[in-house]
């Protein structure tokens, strides 16, 4: 039996232990180890690994831009109002509260005011401008119905296909071929659930975060849909952060995440108090 993952901790070192005792269950329990230095000890063995720098000639540059924009009036407005209603120290309140400041910053959904879609629209233009490709992933579906909707009305030839779960296989594997065959056809928005794996996109140069996950590791592997071997252009990765919302909170969590993975990877490290490190972090910015 052989175990393949490009993710083999997604959360904890013991996610590591889970595939080590189906490779081998007589040595490993999915519980794990409670010593780390020793599960890392006896895993090594058994791990084979091919890291990007292995290949790395093969693989394209990338310029990663994180922009910092401001909410629109309007939503600052709604932004400040969901931020002052009172908060529970629950965790299901604080996810619930999670969301909805995340989602006013990627569109206020009563006027469509979304300080990322007018920005992105003009990175859209400039990307048809030179004949090229975009793919933008979002968790949330609102946004791509609405930037999608923005862009056929501003200019109906602009062409664009939509990607999500709602759509069958057979839909999807048409939308996939014509964005990678139809040079007229400049964006694919993606649901990153539907979008984020599996998919081979080397036809786009351009890769736009409408919003990101809490994983650093679900988001580049969203990334690399595009940055793949094959892709012969500079790809050009476009983040946002919008200025004193929950998602400069979401930027230190990554940066710690992204830290944390290159260590548990490397030392099966973990971090226990990551769900509370959030919850303070989140409520620390509501009660600001």
């Amino acid at each position: 039996m052989w175990a393949l993952t490009g993710t083999p901790i997604e959360r904890s070192a013991e996610d590591l232990a889970v595939l080590l005792s189906l490779l081998a269950p007589n040595k490993f329990s999915a519980k794990g180890s409670s010593n780390r230095a020793i599960l890392k000890s006896e895993a090594d063995p058994f791990i084979l690994r091919r890291l990007k720098s292995d290949v790395l000639k093969e693989l394209p540059d990338v310029i990663e831009s994180k922009e910092s924009i401001e909410l629109t009036p309007i939503q600052q407005h709604a932004y400040r109002k969901a931020q002052s209603q009172p908060l529970t120290k629950n965790w299901s309140d604080t996810l619930q509260r999670l969301t909805l400041l995340r989602g006013i910053c990627d569109i206020e959904k009563e006027s469509g005011e979304s300080s990322k879609i007018d920005r992105i629209i003009e990175i859209l233009n400039s990307v048809r401008e030179h004949n090229e490709k975009a793919i933008i992933f979002s968790h949330l579906l609102h946004p791509l119905d609405s930037l999608r909707n923005r862009l056929n009305k501003a200019n109906p030839s602009f062409k664009s296909e939509l990607l999500t779960g709602a759509i069958s296989t057979n839909e999807r594997q048409d939308i996939i071929r014509r964005f990678k065959s139809d040079e007229s056809t400049h964006v694919l928005l993606c649901s990153s659930r539907v979008g984020g794996e599996g998919l081979t996109l080397t036809e786009a140069n351009h890769v736009i975060f409408l919003n990101e996950w809490w994983n650093p590791s679900t988001n580049n592997q969203a990334r690399d849909r595009v940055v793949r071997i094959g892709q012969e252009r500079v790809v050009q990765v476009h983040k946002f952060r919008c200025i004193n919302t929950v998602e400069e909170v979401l930027e230190r969590i990554l940066v710690t995440k992204t830290e944390l993975f290159a260590n548990v990877i490397d030392g099966l490290a973990e971090n226990p108090k990551e769900a509370t490190l959030l919850m303070e972090e989140l409520w620390s910015h509501v009660q600001s």
